[in-house]
């Protein structure tokens, strides 16, 4: 019985990993992540990344809803502190966390999800090493991604018309 069971569990795994190779983007990603985090007993799950190096303003989202100020301030406290921040609400007991998944260089990925500890799988950030990998994979692409973009950017060639129109042969 336990084989079968550890069995299954293989499968599932590599399925998960599987797809979590086949996502090409942080956002495809992201609804692969959240059916393996809900069949881990958590519920209210978010993604939240950014699309350009230090720019609150490109934050992005799975379910494409800005998040809340609650969520945000545990956001801010994870990426302070060891990329872990969580609060438990008093009256239900229920958990929510935000952990970052992975970052490079202005860029990251965080998590964002409630559970209740009695339903959660406790071993849940173990078999979700391969979701932070594969971030930092899609995110390391992102960055040369805009590197390439900026270094363009410096490149282009810059018109100068410090001579006036007069010097196109038009009159005024």
């Amino acid at each position: 019985m336990a084989t079968k069971l550890k069995r299954q569990f293989v499968q599932e795994s590599e399925s998960f990993v599987h797809s979590l190779l086949d996502a090409q983007d942080i956002a495809t990603l992201a609804a692969v992540a959240t059916r393996q985090l809900v069949a881990l007993g958590f519920y209210e799950v978010q993604l939240l990344w950014n699309q350009l190096p230090g720019d609150m303003g490109s934050l992005q989202t799975s379910t494409l809803q800005p998040p809340d100020p609650g969520t945000l301030g545990l956001l801010e406290s994870a990426r302070r502190l060891n990329g872990l921040s969580q609060r438990t609400d008093p009256a239900s007991g229920a958990v929510q966390l935000v952990w970052v998944v992975a970052q490079n260089t202005g860029l990251w990925v965080a998590l964002s999800a409630h559970f209740d500890a009695a339903n959660v799988d406790l071993d849940w950030r173990a078999k979700l090493g391969p979701l932070s990998a594969r971030c930092q994979s899609l995110l390391y692409t992102q960055r040369l991604q805009v590197d390439v973009h900026q270094r363009r950017l410096q490149q282009r060639p810059v018109l100068k018309f410090g001579k006036g129109i007069e010097h196109f042969g038009c009159r005024a």
